[in-house]
């Protein structure tokens, strides 16, 4: 069943893709896309070595600790979307967007972590999870509003 899962979200995400670069401002959107692979790599590099999170079932097993299909796709996918919900917006609604994101997606994480295999919590919980979700979705928005100050807005054109 878990592969099925994976299958089906690897598929979804490949899908997804060239849509949510089709408009907007494609260079923060790019930059937001790696910058998130980035974080979210090292992150989980931290909770796989300390033994937080495990992934049982997961792409390339054999060669990554890591859940590759999250960390360089599906959540790098979110953050493109968050981006671009976020772009031209004041703190308050960065923060309650960021909330919108995180929410659902620590619940999820919840129900998956107890109805699944995709991975196991040691010495984790749902507060951490809120917490990191929520954290590098903040880094990452502060990353990008820091991009858009030096690059002095970038384009304009957005679907927020």
């Amino acid at each position: 069943m878990e592969r099925l899962m994976l299958k089906g979200l690897l598929a979804a995400c490949v899908g997804i893709l060239p849509f949510i670069f089709k408009k907007g401002p494609l260079p923060i959107l790019i930059i937001a896309f790696l910058f998130k692979a980035f974080v979210a790599s090292l992150v989980d590099t931290y909770v796989v070595e300390s033994k937080r999170i495990r992934y049982p079932v997961r792409f390339l097993s054999k060669h990554f600790k890591l859940n590759i299909l999250y960390d360089y796709l599906m959540y790098p996918i979110i953050g493109v979307i968050y981006t671009r919900m976020t772009y031209t917006s004041n703190p308050v609604m960065i923060l309650l967007k960021t909330l919108v994101f995180s929410i659902p997606m620590t619940i999820g994480q919840w129900f998956l972590e107890k109805t699944t295999k995709l991975f196991k919590y040691h010495h984790w919980n749902l507060g951490h999870s809120f917490a990191t979700l929520t954290g590098t979705l903040l880094f990452e928005r502060s990353f990008i509003g820091l991009v858009k100050k030096v690059t002095k807005g970038g384009q304009r054109d957005t679907d927020s």
